[in-house]
């Protein structure tokens, strides 16, 4: 089995705008209201998809080396909303297909 887990880091960028009144009144990505807004643009669903399809071709090598884990990371410039989005959503995805998923939000729940 493998093991994946996801710290947020400015290693990768969707740069996707986020919901401005997501923004100011202070919901994560994982909030309903955000989560249907960021599925409703078209680049965040053809991002997830190819960032999916990336991870899904590699597991099966780790898996082969038997390496211990794969960490994918995504970042944001809040950290609060399309991290947190791409994240969970990848960790759902991953979790449907067998694999063992751990997820860490560095800064979601971070003030400012």
């Amino acid at each position: 089995a493998s093991m994946l887990a996801w710290p947020r880091r400015d290693t990768v960028s969707a740069r996707q705008s986020a919901s401005a009144s997501a923004s100011r009144i202070g919901l994560p990505g994982d909030h309903p209201e955000v989560m249907a807004w960021l599925e409703r643009q078209p680049e965040v669903e053809e991002t997830f998809k190819r960032v999916r399809d990336l991870v899904a071709a590699l597991l099966p090598s780790y898996r082969r080396e038997q390496k211990s884990y794969l960490v994918v990371a995504f970042g944001c410039t809040g950290g609060k909303h399309r991290s947190v989005y791409f994240a969970d959503r990848l960790a759902r995805d991953l979790s449907s297909d067998q694999w063992v998923v751990a997820v860490h939000h560095r800064d979601r729940d971070r003030e400012g």
